[in-house]
């Protein structure tokens, strides 16, 4: 208790606050929460990449009001693909940042292709660019989560590795 009565808490970073109700969460609280939501990470790519493997025209007719010709729905199909075996492999290890990094790499490849494409053909010019807007915000995830506190070993007291 302090002098004012009010019960005081420990936060993570070992200085007592006085102020009640929240606490700070633990190092080890703060890296399995980021663990989680690397998980949904994964599991958010492989959802979007078995819509366009499975009903390759069910994204471009609902939000871009657009039907993909044969030829699209093939390549829609192959990027579904992509996207799942991406969405498998960082699962499998989702604590590599280098697979993060690889991951958002062939996510910037992709998005630029995509955007190439939109210039190239006006046909194809609003599904490109929606797909390369996805592409850069997977990237963008990737990069996030390949920075993210739970790669970094925690360290002790004495700098030793926890």
């Amino acid at each position: 208790m302090s002098m004012s009565g009010m019960p005081k808490l420990a936060t993570a970073d070992g200085v007592s606050s006085g102020i009640s109700g929240r606490r700070r969460l633990s190092a080890h609280e703060q890296s399995a929460a980021k663990g989680t939501a690397l998980m949904y990470l994964e599991a958010l790519r492989a959802g979007y990449g078995l819509c366009q493997a499975l009903k390759p025209n069910f994204i471009a007719a609902k939000i871009l009001r657009h039907r993909l010709d044969g030829r699209a729905t093939i390549f829609v199909r192959f990027l579904g693909g992509r996207h799942l075996l991406q969405a498998a492999i960082i699962f499998l290890a989702p604590r590599s940042p280098w697979l993060h990094r690889t991951g958002a790499v062939v996510d910037l490849i992709h998005a630029s292709t995509m955007l190439i494409l939109a210039l190239t053909d006006a046909r194809r010019r609003k599904a490109a660019l929606a797909d390369a807007a996805a592409a850069v915000l997977f990237a963008t995830a990737e990069l996030l989560a390949s920075t993210s506190q739970r790669h970094i070993p925690l360290q002790g007291k004495n700098n030793e590795t926890v």
